[in-house]
């Protein structure tokens, strides 16, 4: 069984059932202690006040408004701290999305960059077929060079024993 705390308990209001949140301020009515307290010692007859109660009343007022100080210093302290982390949670948010950004724009830019090599590899692939073919042609032309200046030469050493004769 789960324990959550009474507010009726403490006089406050009855339909604020709900827990109170850090961020918010408290109640108007949360120092109904130190009401309380006032309206109970101006109850006692003065002749039982003696300067202990009144020092005593004294000391616990000045308890009632430090620690509402202390509480205040806490809640802006909290307001501030629930700020900057907000702050600081757009601020990842808008570095993440940029960074994304960035990310998309390189990837982009890095497609690009392998369309091209890719287009520069295919060029040399053609150039280096055509250069293939051009030297079995000149190879061939060679060797039909060859073939020509031998049958040259045969001719002319014919043409030369033709005229001995």
């Amino acid at each position: 069984m789960k324990k959550e705390l009474n507010y009726n308990f403490f006089d406050m209001n009855a339909a604020a059932a709900q827990k109170p949140a850090f961020s918010q301020t408290p109640p108007a009515n949360w120092n109904f202690a130190q009401e309380q307290v006032v309206a109970e010692t101006a109850a006692i007859p003065s002749p039982h006040q003696g300067p202990e109660i009144n020092d005593l009343k004294m000391e616990i007022l000045e308890i009632q408004k430090n620690s509402k100080l202390r509480t205040d210093r806490y809640n802006q302290s909290l307001q501030r701290l629930e700020n900057q982390q907000n702050q600081m949670a757009t601020d990842i948010a808008d570095k993440f999305a940029l960074l994304l950004q960035k990310l998309n724009e390189q990837k982009k830019y890095d497609q690009k960059v392998q369309d091209i090599v890719d287009r520069h590899n295919n060029l040399l692939k053609g150039y280096e077929v055509r250069l293939n073919q051009m030297q079995k042609l000149l190879l061939q032309k060679e060797q039909d060079y060859v073939e020509a200046v031998t049958t040259l030469k045969e001719l002319k050493a014919e043409i030369a024993r033709l005229k001995r004769l």
